[in-house]
């Protein structure tokens, strides 16, 4: 397991002052609920950074109501461009608001490039 974060989101208001984290291998979201979420980068599916307003993705089209009704918001994500992490397992993606949403997703997207890097034989 890694130590050190590769991109590490400072808290803000929009975070409700909560850290996200990424590693070399997981992503660690600091949540109210469950204390800090941990999920391995070989569980994620997808990174985006979506628009203010959630349930709207309904309507989009971009996400259907099961998969909405599974994506917990760890902060103020329905009222901040925020960024929508897709995974496998029971939730299917979380919520949540970064300081910068957009560069979050892109060391992201590094580390998912390079985890499958290292898995390929």
């Amino acid at each position: 397991m890694s130590t050190e974060p590769i991109y590490r989101s400072q808290p803000t208001k929009k975070s409700l002052w909560r850290e996200y984290r990424l590693f070399a291998d997981r992503i660690e979201l600091d949540s109210i609920p469950w204390g800090t979420v941990r999920v391995p980068l070989s569980d994620v599916k997808a990174v985006s950074v979506r628009p203010p307003m959630v349930i709207f993705d309904l309507f989009r089209g971009d996400y259907g109501l099961g998969e909405l009704l599974r994506a917990p918001k760890l902060d103020l994500a329905d009222m901040h461009e925020h960024v929508a992490l897709e995974k496998t397992g029971f939730w299917k993606q979380f919520r949540f608001t970064p300081d910068d949403p957009e560069a979050f997703c892109a060391a992201v997207e590094e580390a998912l490039a390079a985890h499958k890097g290292r898995a390929a034989p």
